[in-house]
């Protein structure tokens, strides 16, 4: 959950979002959401990508939507 307030804070327009499985994700542009349960489960599970690779693809993904 870290990170989805991490992304919310300091994504312009990002927010929080339930989806109908029930988990949390963050939608950073219209097009695109976090599932911040999954990346965060990944983490768990294998050292890469680190949570900084992770911030710095949404930010290129947030740079690229028109």
């Amino acid at each position: 959950m870290f990170y989805g307030d991490l992304l919310t804070h300091t994504v312009p327009g990002a927010h929080w979002e339930v989806v109908a499985e029930g988990y949390p994700r963050v939608r950073v542009t219209r097009k695109t959401a976090v599932d911040v349960v999954r990346v965060a489960l990944r983490r768990v599970a294998t050292p890469e990508p680190t949570l900084e690779q992770n911030y710095a693809h949404v930010l290129e993904l947030v740079r690229q939507e028109p």
